[in-house]
Formats: C-alpha cells, structure tokens, sequence
C-alpha cells in the first residue's frame, strides 16, 4: 500500500460532539493525527500512541503527532499476520493477534518492550473459538460496583456472518472473556529474549475464564462483521466497537447468565476498529481510536451526564 500523506500530522480541528444519547453521554472529538499504520488499533501510554496493523506498528508523540520509533515483523523470525489491538500495561505495550483469516482459527498475545519498540515475547492461545481482536487489561465493573478480581485481562474472539467458515460461526458467536493476570515481576527463560539480562517482566494468563456473549442489539450493529475493538473505561464499563459504524457500545456485567448487557450506544466521529483509553492520569476520559478511511488516530473525549441524563 502505497501514502501519499507526510509521515506525521497533527491536524487542528474545533471541538466535534456527537449528539448525546439516551444516558446524556457522548463523545467530543478533540484532535486527530495521521499515521500510516492507523488501520487496525491503537494503544496509548503517557507520552506516545502506537498505530497498529497487522506486521507494523508505529510510536507517535501524543502530543505532536510526530513518529519516533516503529516495528515491522520480519517474516522468518517473527511470522506475524494479524495484529489488531494494543494495550499498554506496566511498562509492556500488549498486542492482540491472530491469524485471520485462516483455518483453523488461532490467536497470540504479543508483548513488546517499548524502549525502544522491538517484540519481547508471544503467549500462544492456540485454536480458540474465534479470532481474537481484542484484549485489554484492567478491571471490569458493573455500574458503580467493582468485581472481586481487581486485576484481570478481558479478549474478545470474533466470528463473521459475512463468511462463516473462517471461524466456523456466524457473528452472534462472537464472545466476550475474561481471564486472571498472574502477578507482574518475572518470566520464565523460555519466554525472555537471549540479550536481556537486567530487566525480568512477566505477563501470563490462566486458564482460568468467564465469558458472555454479546447482546442481539449489539450483534445487529456488528453484523456482517464482528467486534473489532473494546477497551475498558475509567467507570469500568466494557466500550467496543464494530467494523465500520460510527458507534461506541457500552456495556456491562451482568448479575446472572452469559449475555453482557447494552447500557448505551455513543455516537462518535470514527467508524469502528479498534481502539483504547488512555489510562494517564488527567486524562482518562480520552478515547483513542483510529479512522481507517483517512489512516488518522482519533482522540474523543467522554462527557457525561449532560442535562436530562441519568446518573451511573
């Protein structure tokens, strides 16, 4: 693919807000930047954002929307396909991956160090029900109620009506799970780079799960796609998006059975993909997503609680 746009720009727009929703939340655009790897996802830490797609992703200036660094996956050494999501956790930028759209259907977690950017290592989930495009970590909460874990990671495994024999189902298989995070501190050496020696992350899920599908309400806005995004707020609260709409879907735990609940859907000035909060403090009601039509990442604000809205 070929761009023809210069390889970093900070475009300077007024304030865009979507019209507020039932819940009198919505979203205000605050500002965009190009970046030619803006076609998948975006992760964010407190200095830089990474754009995401498939073997790349580029490091970019939060501020200046300049690049600073970038990854490419060689094609022998690291035989990545599909990367989608990003999520930046204690000092690792993690990455969601699979294969898409081959048969069987598998999935990775990627984990890279970001100073400077270059892999770390890979968690292998093997064949899974689905195709993995998101994964972010953090708690998850009902309205104003926090779950007994306080540290877990959430994936979403996504599956096409638009052809069902990538992963075997059709979207409404589309699922929603959520793992324990073993404790931060070492890896084993089977998952650490030859040339480290100083530094010890580790980063592993277990085996243990919950999952949820997603509501019918929700599945009729991904559908003939799937979800391609979801990041968890501030207030807790699952935000994921589709393919292609200008929407963001909140939604919850709910207190019994296996389908999340819609709580709201937010009108936004993106359409779909994958996206994440930036979890900085002072800025945690930012958005970032990415606009793949323009090749820009996105940043929106949440505001809430607008007159004649209910209260969380």
């Amino acid at each position: 693919m070929r761009y023809m746009l210069p390889i970093f720009l900070l475009l300077t727009i007024p304030a865009v807000a979507a019209e507020p929703s039932d819940s009198g939340w919505r979203f205000e655009e605050v500002e965009r930047f190009y970046a030619k790897e803006a076609l998948q996802g975006v992760a964010v830490d407190e200095k830089y954002f990474y754009a995401i797609v498939n073997k790349h992703i580029g490091k970019y200036d939060k501020k200046t929307g300049e690049k600073v660094d970038s990854f490419s996956a060689d094609k022998e050494l690291l035989p990545l396909i599909h990367m989608n999501s990003g999520v930046y956790s204690d000092g690792l930028l993690i990455v969601s991956h699979s294969n898409f759209n081959q048969i069987p259907a598998t999935s990775s977690i990627e984990v890279f160090k970001t100073e400077p950017l270059k892999h770390y290592f890979s968690i292998s989930l093997g064949t899974v029900d689905g195709s993995m495009t998101a994964f972010d970590v953090g708690p998850v909460f009902r309205l104003g109620e926090e779950v007994r874990v306080p540290r877990n990671a959430f994936a979403v495994f996504a599956h096409y009506s638009e052809n069902p024999e990538w992963t075997g189902r059709g979207t409404r298989w589309t699922r929603a799970t959520e793992y324990d995070i073993d404790d931060i501190g070492k890896i084993t050496t089977s998952y650490k780079e030859k040339t480290d020696s100083d530094d010890q992350y580790h980063f592993g899920v277990s085996a243990k799960a919950e999952n949820w599908v997603f509501p019918q309400s929700v599945i009729e806005q991904f559908e003939p796609h799937s979800c391609s995004g979801a990041s968890i707020g501030a207030d807790g609260l699952i935000y994921a998006t589709g393919h292609d709409l200008e929407e963001v879907y909140v939604l919850q735990k709910p207190y019994a059975g296996s389908v999340l609940e819609h709580y709201d859907t937010l009108p936004v000035t993106f359409h779909g993909q994958a996206i994440a909060w930036d979890r900085t403090e002072g800025s945690r009601d930012l958005l970032y997503a990415i606009d793949r039509p323009t090749s820009q990442v996105v940043v929106s604000r949440l505001i809430k609680n607008e007159a004649g809205g209910r209260d969380e």
